[in-house]
């Protein structure tokens, strides 16, 4: 994403936390997934990298549970970090925000960790992005250690093209709460900037990368969530 991205995801921030909040994304089926992935973790001191943070609102309630956790979040917005930095304060979490582009980031990254998780960043990437963020991460997990991937997909065989008439159709019928403007504005910023891989390719990908796949925990018509293991 641009500077010009970054600059529309800041003034529309009010309409990003209005679709979290009537769960437009299955957000709260997402957090309770990951709760399951994490409550063997809880009693235990874990590294976690957020890869397209926002303001950590799906991790920071599950933060709180750990009895020591490191959480290194990386985002383009300076805002949705000043609001992470907030939402994660609490004494067993030890936050490292980090402002700018998730694929140049974690090129520097020389930490190591035990979840690398990221929701609804990836598909702003290019293929050939998506690709080399996939290997990036691979090489920052921990062996044993789990990479969980909420993100937008295109279905077997569709182009972004009939990808963004379905998505649009979607919301449309589904994103009630969302008035005329607010509607334009999403579609503008999907049309704009989103790159869903495909699903399926997506999946190959990982694998090729040395991920195992262990499955889909939580998903809708558009909206999946994949858990990875590097073994």
């Amino acid at each position: 994403m641009n500077s010009e991205a970054v600059s529309i995801f800041n003034q529309h921030w009010r309409i990003y936390r209005k679709m979290l909040e009537h769960n437009y994304m299955l957000s709260k089926e997402f957090i309770a997934a990951i709760d399951e992935i994490f409550i063997p973790f809880y009693d235990r001191k874990i590294d976690i990298l957020d890869l397209g943070c926002g303001d950590a609102f799906v991790l920071a309630p599950l933060l709180k549970k750990f009895s020591s956790a490191k959480y290194t979040g990386y985002d383009l917005s300076e805002t949705a970090l000043a609001i992470a930095s907030s939402n994660l304060h609490s004494d067993g979490i030890h936050a490292v925000l980090k402002n700018g582009a998730m694929e140049e980031l974690i090129k520097s990254e020389s930490n190591r960790f035990d979840f690398i998780c990221s929701s609804f960043a990836i598909h702003h990437l290019s293929d050939e992005m998506k690709k080399q963020l996939y290997l990036d991460c691979y090489h920052r997990l921990y062996k044993g250690g789990t990479f969980i991937y909420i993100d937008v997909f295109r279905r077997f065989g569709w182009s972004r093209e009939q990808y963004l008439k379905e998505y649009f159709s979607y919301a449309k019928d589904h994103w009630l709460a969302l008035d005329a403007e607010e509607m334009h504005l999403v579609q503008e910023h999907v049309s704009n900037y989103d790159f869903p891989a495909n699903l399926e390719d997506a999946i190959t990908w990982l694998t090729q990368t040395g991920f195992h796949f262990v499955g889909e925990r939580v998903h809708d018509q558009f909206h999946h969530m994949l858990e990875f293991t590097k073994e």
